[in-house]
Order: structure tokens, then sequence, then C-alpha cells
């Protein structure tokens, strides 16, 4: 129904099948990962380091680096929760400094768009949504350089 990002937290508003509505607290939920995953579809990526820096945080992930405005917290195990449409694909690294790389192990037209399946260095299998009209069509097995929107967000694994 809705999403409120509140600085450090987010809630959603979710109208279940028999017409109750739930709402979930990102940042007081028993398990933020399956919250995220639960109100939309979302890649959990393994994090293999978080690091302070002046506006937010530094997050090492497979293959790559990315910054994000959000506090620092010094919680083990965490992933970075990122919706398939906020992953951005490309071939060149040009005004993309914080990537990381990718096999792209299929394609699946549907219509409105397109929907990748894409390992990561360490095997991790992502999801990616393109736009059918900004699709360039890559092949199985193309190496593809991934940039990610700001709404990512650092969950609890």
């Amino acid at each position: 129904l809705y999403r409120r990002y509140l600085g450090v937290k987010a809630v959603y508003a979710v109208r279940l099948p028999d017409g109750q509505t739930l709402n979930v607290d990102m940042a007081t939920a028993q398990d933020p990962a399956y919250a995220a995953d639960f109100v939309g579809a979302a890649n959990l990526i393994n994090v293999d380091g978080i690091h302070a820096e002046k506006n937010g945080v530094r997050v090492d992930i497979p293959g790559g680096v990315l910054e994000l405005a959000q506090p620092y917290t010094s919680t083990k195990n965490q992933q970075l929760a990122v919706r398939p449409e906020h992953i951005t694909m490309h071939t060149d690294s040009a005004g993309e400094p914080h990537h990381t790389e990718g096999v792209v192990l299929y394609r699946r037209y549907l219509g409105v768009k397109a929907v990748y399946a894409v390992r990561l260095p360490d095997g991790q299998t992502l999801n990616v949504d393109m736009a059918t009209a900004q699709d360039p069509a890559y092949a199985e097995g193309a190496t593809v350089r991934l940039s990610f929107a700001p709404q990512c967000r650092l969950v609890a694994a």
C-alpha cells in the first residue's frame, strides 16, 4: 500500500490477500532480511565489510565497493538488500566508480521488461529487471558491470 522512509528505518503497509493490512517496521522487525524480501523481490547480497565514512558507509561486496548514505552500525552479519529494478547493467565503467562485475546466466523477455540472472564473483546470483526500451539484450555468458541505486539498504542477515 505504501512505504514511508523515516531516516534510519522504513515503515511499509502491505495488504494481505484476505484484506487485512500488515505494517512492517524495518528497524524493529525480528528478521529485516525476511521483511525486505516479503514486501517485494529483493536480492540479498553478502557483505564483506562495512566502514564508517563522512556521509554514510562504505560497503565491500563481492568484486566491488559501494557507498551508502545511511548511518554506520557495528552490527555483524549484514546483507545488502537491493530490489531487481535498482540495479543497472552496463559494459563500461564511465561515471560509475562504485560497481561490481557479474556474468549473465540468462535473460527472460517479459514484454515490458527483461529479467536477468547475473552471477557475482563469489557465486551469488542476482535478479536484475530492465525496462525493455533500455535493454541491450545481453547474451548468456556476457560480462557486465552492475551499479546500484541509492535505495539499497543494509539489513541484518
